[in-house]
């Protein structure tokens, strides 16, 4: 809903910007052509200015040092099997997004009774000239007289005129829808119908469309009013058939407040517009553009972790070899007491290190843990393809799920110095503790055994607070996520 709300507004804004730009600079100063094919520009670039900004530029990244975690704890204790609770309540789960899906639809719903509406205005057109397509055309034009026709109008190449007309005011209103077909103001017409009523849901566009049918009118106008007709018999006119109505389809003789009309027949100053004002004008409307599509980049942080509290790898894996060394001594020793036992050979102590802490190392020298048993993934929500977020008071849990392909698959989850969760908002970093199984943690690691089952490894992060919005997920590239911007709503398992 917020992203929709945040589309809207910025769209009615970009359109209002781009209108009153029209009016200071523009209107009655820039010449007819200028000003029809701005307005009709105006739904499109208003729509591409509202969407996503373009980042031009990021500033340098700020290092922060921190001091590494223990990553042992919380880690005792495996994940319940994804939430089964889960199960029990997606049948009666809405996601939020389902509401936008309903807005869309209404807004498209709407856009398509619109246009149904003027396509039939249309058709009904096509088919009243289709009826008079035998008349010759005079000049260019073809000019029919029907006893139901009440208001003068022209619609492409045909003008349609009442019966009973004076031989001067026939001779105005010719002038006027002439001067309607010569300049293809019905190819305006069409376009602007078709834009307003898709985009129908910002009222500006509505003015913008009002604003192009009545510079059609101030142009018919003014080259009336230029061919040396009396000027006051022809506003008697306009008085005269100011009331009745015309297709909106077509351009009718009376399509604007007549008042305005009266005025701008006399001015004087449409297309004096020179080069200092298209200059200010072309200045004005790149800053518009610029402030709504492009912005500056979200300054990032780079963790560096210092001053480690827990010992190294080889430290670890020396004291794991002594601590298994004194179990199975005392084993052994409580063996002896009731029968012999053979000698233990260097292979048979090499075989009791414990699995969490025995690297194996690949044909490329990478060190890799050996297989073990993975959870598999239940839950019915995965989203952007293969992760997703679950939170506890305890943790936060980054669950990636994978579907191995054959019954030996390498995958690496991350590491503790770039694997981190960033609060967009507040800009905190959560680095990452270690991952549930812990033996698939900082190294590459084989899965056997579990070709086409769908595995979920978590990685845990520190727990997060609840009004936690906008995160940035970086050191998962396995994953792909190198610091793609998510929704928290939108990521989290519910």
């Amino acid at each position: 809903m917020t992203t929709i709300l945040f589309f809207y507004g910025k769209f009615v804004a970009a359109s209002l910007m781009l209108l009153a730009l029209y009016w200071g600079v523009l209107r009655g100063r820039a010449s007819y052509r200028q000003i029809r094919l701005y307005l009709l520009l105006v739904p499109v670039v208003s729509l591409m200015m509202s969407i996503p900004r373009y980042e031009v530029w990021r500033p340098s990244p700020t290092v922060v040092e921190v001091e590494a975690e223990d990553v042992n704890i919380g880690l005792t204790t495996e994940i319940p099997s994804t939430l089964q609770a889960v199960k029990a309540v997606t049948a009666t789960y809405v996601d939020g997004q389902h509401y936008e899906v309903y807005i869309c639809l209404s807004i498209a719903f709407v856009s398509f009774l619109l246009l149904l509406v003027a396509l039939f205005n249309l058709l009904k057109m096509c088919r009243l000239r289709e009826q008079v397509e035998a008349l010759p055309l005079v000049d260019g034009f073809r000019v029919v007289h029907l006893s139901s026709v009440d208001t003068p109008f022209s619609f492409r190449d045909t003008i349609f005129l009442p019966q009973g007309m004076t031989a001067r005011a026939e001779d105005y209103i010719l002038r006027h829808e002439q001067s309607h077909v010569r300049h293809r103001h019905y190819v305006d017409v069409w376009l602007i119908e078709l834009l307003t009523r898709l985009l129908w849901f910002n009222p500006v566009l509505w003015l913008n469309r009002n604003e192009l049918r009545s510079v059609h009118e101030f142009e018919a106008d003014h080259e009336v009013a230029l061919s040396g007709v009396d000027i006051m018999a022809y506003q008697s006119l306009l008085v005269e058939y100011t009331l009745k109505d015309s297709s909106v389809a077509c351009n009718g003789f009376s399509g604007s407040l007549v008042r305005r009309r009266f005025v701008e027949m006399r001015r004087g100053s449409w297309g004096t517009l020179g080069r200092l004002g298209h200059g200010v004008f072309a200045v004005l409307f790149l800053l518009l553009l610029c402030s709504f599509t492009i912005k500056v980049g979200d300054r990032e942080v780079v963790v560096k972790v210092i001053s480690p509290a827990l010992p190294g790898r080889a430290e670890s894996v020396a004291m794991a070899k002594e601590e298994s060394n004194v179990t199975r001594a005392e084993a052994v020793s409580a063996e002896e007491e009731t029968e012999p036992q053979p000698a233990e050979t260097a292979s048979d102590a090499a075989d009791d290190i414990p699995s969490e802490v025995s690297p194996s190392t690949t044909e490329e020298g990478r060190e890799e843990g050996p297989a073990s048993s993975f959870p598999l993934n239940t839950s019915k929500r995965i989203t952007y393809n293969g992760y997703y977020i679950r939170r506890t008071a305890e943790a936060t849990y980054l669950v990636c799920v994978a579907t191995p392909e054959s019954d030996d698959e390498v995958y690496h989850l991350g590491s503790h110095d770039n694997t981190c969760i960033v609060d967009v908002e507040h800009g905190v970093y959560y680095r990452a503790r270690g991952a549930v199984p812990s033996d698939a943690w900082e190294k590459d690691f084989h899965v056997k055994d579990m070709k086409g089952k769908t595995i979920a490894l978590s990685i845990v992060f520190p727990p997060m607070p609840d009004d936690v919005e906008h995160i940035r997920i970086f050191g998962v590239g396995h994953w792909n996520l190198r610091g793609q911007q998510f929704r928290m709503k939108d990521i989290e398992e519910k």
